[in-house]
């Protein structure tokens, strides 16, 4: 997880900062692009698609231009943190039995939109009862750079992609990236005929790729999607307003839509939507749950593994659902274990995510619809006990939320996320601990989750003798918004 964690941390600060080299977010696609590249009929199977689920591994670099001496890459001097790079994923990232546990969890379009995004590797998976009985497996995708398709960790296909390592798509025509009066072209100008077949050029396809069935298997498959980026023309530096900055107004990696579809699903179960049943699934600790996620039932419940020192706090989760609501949800932890003897069950706190707040997975204005189905909420909040009952979240699908041709109907559900925090004590001893939760709800069978607690050779201060500096601004107008109630009240002023 610590890898993955400090990728997401540079991800949140390049979108932070992504005013510096130009308005990454006009991506999703262009207003001459179909929301979608599908090109099966309603009466496929769907196997595998956008509003699913995947596993994901970014790799960040600075943007590349193609200019007349060759590539040059994009450093900025005031934001040279920028001018880094972060791993590459391990080189068998593509084989079925790698462990991709740590790499994030989230449908396609929670993807990063940035031109920092070099390589974004992807991982899905679905389980085949008898592959003799498959008919017609195929997939189409539609991507902005180029891509290289696995399935159980041999190449399957590639997209506008040269067969040597060079890790470059084919570059893109001075079309794509200028209008006809020679300016910057951007999705955001007022659309015309010519800027429309343009904005166009920028979305590659890869149509009708059929899977043999002899390359199938029983049980559960990978399907492994890497993208990689095309380079940008010399134009966006020549025709830049922006100074020295080139003006990077969308990306060249990224995966805009995928379907893996059968004429029907006889020998095989797709992962498309909420599977039945009360399920528990692994949640990275830095990522946002929201009450459209559902758990990969091809995925083994791992433990949640935390690190730290003694006398310090920390935390991990798994997040619980079922398209049925969830009666009387109660999660209790053991004591936990190791060679340098115990911790106490009741170092152990447990809560539970409730829906608050929000996070922005879409641009309004940006042609950027949502990664879900209908509009996702957020558990921005934590409680110390559950509701009595978890209700299943129906909603409606709006304009607003992704659409795919053939994509099927989103399976609502009860959703909610368990935190298990561990204060550990001071006089621990460094060494391995392990022990479990047990979540519990009425009418369902117990699930164990293992927890492995780490307890490094190191002793944090007490806190009363912290020392710390924190600059807060007081905005006394969103306690009012918030909790409705008269601005400079009585109870205004209590709060």
């Amino acid at each position: 997880m610590p890898a993955y964690c400090t990728l997401l941390a540079k991800l949140c600060l390049i979108a932070a900062l992504a005013c510096a080299i130009g308005p990454a977010a006009a991506q999703r696609t262009s207003a001459a692009a179909p929301p979608a590249a599908q090109t099966t009929g309603p009466q496929r199977t769907v196997v595998l698609g956008t509003s699913g689920f995947w596993r994901m591994h970014h790799t960040l670099r600075p943007p590349l231009v193609q200019g007349d001496g060759g590539l040059k890459p994009v450093l900025l001097d005031k934001l040279k943190w920028l001018n880094g790079e972060t791993p590459a994923p391990p080189p068998d990232w593509a084989k079925p039995e790698f462990d991709d546990g740590s790499w994030g969890r989230f449908p396609v379009r929670r993807e990063a939109s940035t031109p920092y995004l070099a390589r974004l590797c992807l991982r899905g998976q679905f389980r085949v009862a008898d592959p003799d009985k498959v008919r017609g497996l195929e997939l189409t995708l539609a991507y902005c750079g180029g891509v290289i398709v696995y399935l159980n960790g041999r190449e399957l296909a590639r997209g506008n992609v040269a067969t040597d390592p060079a890790g470059m798509a084919e570059p893109y025509p001075p079309e794509a990236f200028v209008t006809e009066m020679s300016t910057l072209l951007s999705a955001l100008d007022k659309p015309t005929v010519e800027s429309q077949r343009r904005l166009g050029l920028r979305l590659r396809k890869l149509s009708g790729v059929i899977i043999p069935r002899e390359n199938l298997r029983s049980g559960v498959n990978v399907l492994a999607v890497e993208m990689v980026r095309a380079p940008y023309h010399k134009a966006v530096v020549e025709k830049s307003l922006r100074g020295k900055n080139p003006d990077l107004n969308w990306n060249t990696c990224y995966l805009e839509c995928i379907q893996l579809t059968a004429e029907n699903a006889d020998g095989l179960v797709p992962n498309t939507v909420r599977p039945r049943g009360f399920q528990v699934w692994n949640s990275d600790l830095l990522a946002g749950d929201f009450d459209l996620d559902w758990g990969d039932s091809c995925e083994p419940l791992r433990p949640v593994k935390l690190a730290g020192a003694r006398n310090g706090t920390y935390s991990g989760k798994v997040v619980v659902g079922s398209p049925q609501p969830i009666r009387e949800l109660k999660a209790t932890a053991s004591d936990l274990k190791g060679a340098g003897g115990s911790i106490a069950a009741s170092n152990v706190r447990i809560r539970y995510g409730m829906v608050w707040g929000k996070e922005m997975l879409s641009v309004p204005g940006f042609r950027c619809p949502s990664p879900y189905p209908a509009q996702e909420e957020l558990f921005g909040a934590l409680g110390e006990t559950p509701p009595r009952e978890i209700p299943v979240y129906q909603k409606p699908v709006t304009p607003q939320c992704l659409h795919t041709d053939n994509q099927p109907a989103p399976v609502f559900g009860a959703v909610c996320p368990v935190w298990v925090t561990i204060r550990t004590p001071k006089d621990a001893r460094p060494g391995v601990y392990k022990g479990e939760i047990t979540i519990e709800a009425r009418d369902e069978k117990p699930v164990k989750v293992p927890v492995e607690f780490k307890v490094l050779d190191w002793t944090l201060p007490a806190p009363q003798d912290y020392q710390t500096w924190v600059e807060m601004v007081q905005s006394p107008d969103t306690l009012t918004t918030e909790y409705g109630m008269a601005p400079w009240s009585d109870q205004h002023w209590q709060m």
